[in-house]
């Protein structure tokens, strides 16, 4: 029996270790062309668009990391309404050996904003939600408080998603990782544990574009109270499991055990933030925790025709502009076959951004695990753009 016993741990030991291996592979191996491509672009960053392309100063992706302190970062490239290429450069942790990996969680901050959207939209098609109905009526256990702002206008679904219902609090601090979390409900009154004032209308709902996190706040406690689930449950059932993105997830604080790499967040200087990340309790505006696939995979969803997690009714909520450029989730800009849209999120640090052309299915991510990670994310952006040649953000 012993020898029985040492015979199953030794092929259990040889299967892991070939998974680990294969793993290794999926993760660093291309063909020829794409690692050629993957090569360039990460040789092309830059931000002058006041030149040709021929005379374009470009720069190398390691030496910008390290002249902003960046410890890490991973990027997903979409062509032709499919994953390209993900790499991550780096480290999950400054002072550390964890490289970065197609694995690494980074938190999304704002890019939870259309996460939520999506499933509010479905709420709306399936009746559960009207998109021009006071949300009060849908709101059970806390409501927006009535003011001289709400006299003669009520806040709706639509302008919560649009940004422009007139409700306070742009963004979040987030809590030190290890601290007590606020309730939503305390969040929302600005009650004992909640380190932002209380969530309430401060100009008139529909009079003007103001972005509100706060607003978000209120979709996540609408999306709640007619579920009966958490937020994080929710959107599990709707949109992650179905997609199967093994690595993202809303809860708070993070199930680290379930996660293999979760990337430390990382001040200006480059020192990684005590406790290594905060938390955000206000989930719908700025809670996912995700990869770089990941989130690609979900911009690829968007687009998709045969989605399996919209209707052709919701894709029109998302790409169609309520206010400006922002619609019902996103903020989308460009004409016909080359209208694109995007996000970008900042909690504390980290930096994260998405671009994604609707009709050219062409776009990428880049997640970085500091607070200088937009200025390089912009650049990293403009070299994909170069080397796909995208129709916007290059150079004369």
């Amino acid at each position: 029996m012993k020898a029985k016993f040492k015979n199953m741990l030794l092929i259990v030991i040889i299967l892991f270790l070939i998974g680990c291996n294969n793993q290794q592979a999926k993760e660093n191996t291309y063909s020829a062309e794409i690692e050629e491509r993957i090569n360039r672009t990460i040789n092309l960053l830059h931000s002058d668009f006041s030149t040709s392309v021929s005379s374009l100063k470009t720069n190398n992706l390691i030496e910008r990391m390290e002249e902003l302190k960046i410890p890490g970062v991973s990027i997903t490239v979409i062509n032709n309404h499919q994953l390209e290429w993900t790499k991550g450069y780096g480290v999950a942790e400054a002072n550390t050996k964890n490289k970065v990996s197609t694995n690494t969680v980074f938190q999304a901050a704002s890019i939870s904003k259309p996460f939520t959207a999506v499933a509010a939209l479905k709420f709306v098609e399936s009746n559960i939600f009207s998109l021009d109905t006071n949300v009060n009526e849908y709101l059970k256990t806390w409501k927006i408080e009535d003011n001289e702002f709400t006299k003669k206008h009520i806040v709706t679904l639509r302008q919560l998603l649009s940004h422009t219902s007139g409700l306070n609090i742009p963004g979040f601090e987030g809590y030190p990782n290890g601290v007590e979390l606020p309730s939503l409900r305390q969040i929302l009154s600005g009650e004992k544990l909640a380190n932002s004032e209380a969530i309430m209308v401060t100009k008139v709902p529909g009079s003007t574009w103001s972005y509100s996190g706060g607003g978000y706040c209120v979709i996540q406690k609408l999306l709640e109270d007619q579920s009966g689930k958490k937020f994080d449950k929710l959107i599990d059932s709707l949109i992650i499991s179905p997609l199967k993105l093994q690595n993202s997830s809303f809860q708070q604080p993070i199930a680290e055990d379930e996660f293999d790499d979760i990337a430390s967040g990382h001040l200006e200087d480059g020192s990684v933030i005590n406790g290594k990340w905060y938390n955000y309790p206000e989930a719908a505006a700025a809670g996912l925790w995700t990869t770089s696939e990941d989130l690609a995979k979900y911009a690829i969803e968007l687009t998709n025709s045969e989605s399996r997690i919209i209707s052709d009714t919701l894709r029109r909520y998302l790409f169609t502009p309520e206010s400006g450029s922002f619609t019902l989730g996103l903020l989308v800009r460009g004409k016909d076959r080359n209208r694109w849209f995007t996000y970008n999120g900042g909690n504390k640090g980290y930096r994260c951004l998405l671009y994604c052309y609707i009709e050219k299915g062409q776009g990428a991510v880049v997640m970085s695990n500091s607070e200088n990670g937009l200025e390089l994310a912009n650049e990293i952006i403009n070299a994909v753009a170069l080397e796909y040649k995208w129709p916007d953000f290059k150079p004369e």
